[in-house]
């Protein structure tokens, strides 16, 4: 699950509390997200004694059914600590995990990403392999600054992909604590970013 910030650039609510509006509102803007390419912003509107949200964007309007209940508590699986840190550049390590995905088709998207820290003569380094019944194996290494302990972990690298794609900063953080805990993905400077990626069983543990 991620937390960017505002899906667009500016929203105007109308009538409705913030927490009103996030209870209500995620399935439909996830939606409306997909047609606002170029950023423009969008209006919500909450109809009186109508359990509905109407988005206005342009020439769009969407209207999306009020779900009852509050947003889950997504606190509860962000890590509160980390024993390994690695910070890279981002562009290198989304390009690892491009070319891991091709080989990691067959095998759900499992990608082995193993964290090493560097020594006085070298830095640490973070490699990103998948592996291919058809095809081989493919790995890709890149340089990092580590702090902690050496780790091996398994994420899906599609999630990878993902984040990295809209991570926006020159450099990314990795912080993992164990192969069987949720890692997080942490844009260099933007601190309204974070995403936490669940880690996936590698055969054997």
């Amino acid at each position: 699950m991620s937390t960017p910030g505002k899906p667009f650039d500016e929203f105007r609510w109308l009538g409705v509390t913030y927490d009103e509006a996030r209870e209500g509102c995620y399935n439909g803007a996830a939606r409306l997200a997909d047609m606002d390419r170029d950023g423009v912003g969008a209006e919500i509107l909450f109809p009186p004694q109508r359990s509905q949200v109407l988005f206005h964007l342009g020439n769009v309007e969407l209207v999306s059914q009020l779900i009852d209940g509050k947003f889950p508590d997504y606190s509860a699986i962000v890590p509160k600590r980390h024993e390994t840190r690695a910070v890279m550049d981002t562009a290198p390590l989304l390009k690892a995990c491009r070319a891991a995905s091709v080989f990691a088709r067959e095998n759900s998207n499992i990608a082995r990403v193993t964290i090493a820290p560097g020594s006085e003569l070298a830095p640490g380094h973070v490699t990103v392999q998948a592996t291919s019944a058809e095809t081989g194996d493919n790995a890709g290494e890149l340089d990092a600054s580590v702090e902690g302990a050496p780790i091996e972990i398994a994420f899906n690298v599609k999630f990878m992909i993902e984040v990295l794609s809209v991570a926006g900063t020159p450099q990314v953080a990795l912080e993992t604590t164990s192969p069987s805990s949720p890692g997080m993905i942490r844009p260099i400077g933007d601190d309204e970013f974070t995403h936490v990626i669940m880690p996936m069983h590698i055969g054997g543990r």
